[in-house]
């Protein structure tokens, strides 16, 4: 009998929840159908903290949040604006006038957005890797975005949201980092969600000037199973998969491991969604993903930025 061991069993559950994270963009568009987004944001929030408190056994942790510094508290709350409130929002809405693999490719950014915040911000160095990476990346998406640097230029408004979102995700992985690094992850993204439901639901419809009129008996029962896994598995199975993946691997098999993020997002969206990868697509993507690796090689020969990475890995699962 041949037994599986320990290392390949880490990087079986790796790719398996990275393929499961990858769902997100698709349940979406599925719901966009009959949802708007603002409505899709706050009900997968609330959903998604119910399922938290329960899996994971914090509820009492969340009883003593009371307890927690103000200064803690500010921050939890700056970090839910842009990670629970902007960030979706912006990919939510951007879903719904664009493509889940543009939206898919695009979203790689956050990484590079991450660093160049942390660069300018926190004043961590830049090396060569990481601007030689950024430049490829930032290149394919552009690629993606201008349809292969067409001459009739017309920038979709929906990957324009998409490439926001990016940028709060990284803004809310910064704050995160500097000012609450006590906070476990786990108790962050309920925390988030449970801020994201009361805001999503009751004061950006006021702010927008829209309503929840589409959440409705009817909606409810033809989607309720999209809901679920909406929240169940791109969030918290997803989540549970990847700490187990960061318990048994290295940050350097992780880090390869999240790299097939994209292709499994666009593998998903032209099965299920039945999208088109037109040639833009292909190229742009390979330049995303040489970008990645790049930007890898710099972060496997500097341990400290090794950490900082695994820290992002784990925010971007929580967070998405």
């Amino acid at each position: 009998m041949h037994y599986i061991s320990k290392y390949q069993k880490g990087i079986i559950i790796g790719i398996f929840g990275v393929l499961i994270g990858s769902t997100s963009p698709i349940f979406v568009k599925i719901l966009l159908e009959d949802f708007t987004p603002t409505t899709i944001v706050p009900i997968a929030q609330i959903v998604s903290a119910i399922v938290l408190l329960f899996c994971y056994g914090l509820l009492p942790e969340i009883q003593k949040i009371h307890k927690k510094p103000i200064r803690d508290l500010f921050w939890i709350v700056v970090v839910s604006i842009f990670s629970a409130i902007l960030a979706p929002l912006c990919l939510f809405s951007g879903l719904a006038l664009t493509t889940a693999t543009n939206a898919t490719i695009i979203g790689t950014l956050e990484t590079f957005f991450s660093i160049i915040i942390a660069f300018l911000w926190l004043k961590e160095s830049l090396s060569s890797q990481q601007k030689w990476g950024g430049t490829l990346m930032f290149l394919g998406v552009l690629y993606i975005v201008t349809n292969g640097f067409s001459l009739d230029l017309e920038v979709n408004r929906g990957d324009l949201l998409i490439l926001l979102s990016a940028v709060f995700w990284a803004f809310g992985n910064n704050l995160f980092k500097k000012f609450i690094p006590n906070i476990s992850p786990e108790l962050m993204v309920t925390c988030r969600n449970v801020i994201g439901t009361g805001v999503n639901f009751f004061i950006v419809p006021y702010i927008l000037g829209v309503d929840h009129s589409d959440i409705n008996l009817k909606n409810i029962q033809a989607n309720w199973m999209y809901i679920v896994g909406l929240a169940v598995l791109p969030i918290v199975l997803a989540q549970m998969l990847w700490y187990k993946t960061l318990k048994t691997l290295s940050a350097s098999v992780s880090s390869i491991i999240i790299l097939t993020s994209p292709f499994f997002g666009v593998v998903l969206a032209m099965l299920i969604l039945k999208e088109e990868l037109l040639i833009h697509h292909l190229w742009g993507g390979v330049l995303v993903v040489a970008g990645l690796v790049t930007m890898m090689i710099h972060h496997h020969k500097h341990k400290k930025l090794s950490k900082h990475l695994h820290l992002f890995q784990c925010l971007r699962h929580h967070f998405h």
